[in-house]
């Protein structure tokens, strides 16, 4: 499933980027302090981080549903593909 993170130094990094799999370690020890549906896509959301950066994740087909589960929270968060 498609996703940028916006660093909160303004850079980004890419899901499709090759570098991905390096950059990505960076995110452990972040906090997940927020979530919210984008503006454009209910279906899409944008995880906010405790270091003032953002992972937005984009559904990139009807069949792709996403779901979103932590040891440490009592809900799981589930989202559908876009509308027909």
């Amino acid at each position: 499933m498609p996703w940028v993170w916006l660093r909160a130094d303004g850079s980004t990094v890419d899901w499709a980027d090759p570098t991905t799999a390096d950059e990505a370690w960076d995110l452990c020890g972040l906090d997940i302090i927020g979530v919210h549906a984008t503006s454009t896509k209910s279906v899409d959301p944008v995880f906010f981080l405790s270091d003032g950066g953002q992972l937005d994740v984009v559904v990139d087909s009807d069949w792709d549903p996403w779901t979103f589960r932590h040891e440490q929270l009592n809900v799981v968060f589930v989202g559908e593909g876009p509308p027909l």
